[in-house]
């Protein structure tokens, strides 16, 4: 009887465990329900997926800034998912030249004042390496004279 328990202990802890998201240790369920656009449907849609310095689906913005450097409208959707679960969603649309951004911040709980949609054009798109923080900034260049951040990595330093 005491082997029976144990192993169905073992099934259920490893049951739990396999239902976290394997990509990373995020946030709860809850949290990425009441956002109303859980980290799993991000990611299945393609966009790029920023969460606690991890991206996802990163080869999407890399193919945005080729395509802008090439002059060829394009068009990429980011997300970045606070600390709190909450996704802030920058569109980024080349045509024309130029850049344009809208970014939206209405779910994010702890926004404050600015919260909603705001919109800006840019002239260029960046990518900043520092290499002893083993960080990567996108940011955007040119919007009236303002540098507006797009996406931000880092690795975890190695255990």
């Amino acid at each position: 009887m005491r082997k029976i328990v144990v192993f169905l202990i073992a099934i259920v802890l490893i049951s739990c465990k396999h239902e976290q998201s394997p990509t990373n240790n995020w946030s709860s369920t809850k949290q990425q329900d009441e956002t109303g656009y859980p980290l799993e449907m991000a990611m299945r849609s393609g966009d790029v997926v920023g969460v606690h310095g991890q991206v996802f689906n990163l080869e999407k913005l890399e193919v945005f800034m080729l395509n802008v450097q090439k002059k060829k409208d394009s068009n990429v959707k980011i997300v970045q998912y606070t600390i709190e679960g909450d996704p802030i969603f920058r569109e980024l649309d080349y045509e024309g030249g130029r850049i344009h951004i809208v970014i939206d911040n209405s779910a994010d709980k702890f926004t404050g004042t600015g919260k909603g949609k705001s919109k800006g054009t840019c002239s260029q798109i960046k990518k900043e390496t520092n290499r002893e923080k083993a960080e990567t900034r996108y940011f955007l260049d040119g919007c009236n004279g303002e540098s507006v951040e797009v996406l931000s990595t880092y690795k975890k330093p190695a255990r």
